[in-house]
């Protein structure tokens, strides 16, 4: 039996992202980038809570024990905004941007396994592991690798963060860059 941890939501449900950000910190060359810290593992990334540069909780990842199969990701609130359905093949979604679908195809991994590939809104983004940088992925816009980084997720003693720069913002990939980053630190299959 699949429960569809979604089945409360109704149509009516909305609301922008950006009520939930944090505000930016003092001027630096790092100031313009939302910075966000996975941290309180317990025992590692399917539970924890996500917090914003004032050190405030604004997202939780929780993996009910009861329900193992599922792991939400909500805002601070409360309200659930993805899903992910840890079955042979992944399953995931996100409300109203990322349809349901396997996590293999969310995070279309590349030909020569060096990248993968996010599709949002018909435009594709690609995740691209730096070889300079133990632990750090970037994402860029497909096709612009040489571009500024949009995102960047970089693994710092037992945490993990998340620095999206405006443009990302903009472009609604903040709810998608959360879920990637559990995705990827998961320890699970996801292809």
């Amino acid at each position: 039996m699949s429960v569809n941890p979604f089945s409360s939501w109704n149509s009516g449900f909305g609301g922008s992202v950006y009520g939930a950000l944090p505000t930016s910190g003092p001027a630096s060359t790092a100031s313009s980038l939302m910075s966000f810290v996975f941290t309180q593992f317990n025992p590692n990334i399917l539970n924890c809570t996500v917090v914003g540069s004032n050190g405030q909780p604004h997202f939780y990842v929780f993996t009910d024990a009861s329900l193992p199969n599922f792991t939400i990701l909500k805002r601070s609130d409360g309200r659930p905004f993805g899903v992910i359905e840890w079955r042979n093949h992944p399953v995931v979604e996100i409300k109203d941007l990322v349809k349901k679908q396997f996590s293999s195809q969310f995070l279309h991994l590349s030909q020569d396994q060096r990248s993968r590939t996010m599709t949002i809104d018909s435009r594709e983004y690609v995740w691209v592991p730096q070889t300079n940088q133990v632990e750090a992925i970037w994402l860029y816009r497909a096709n612009l690798p040489q571009s500024p980084p949009l995102a960047r997720i970089i693994k710092s003693g037992s945490n993990i963060h998340l620095e999206l720069n405006p443009e990302a913002i903009q472009a609604g990939l903040l709810q998608p860059c959360l879920l990637s980053v559990v995705l990827l630190h998961s320890g699970r299959q996801i292809d």
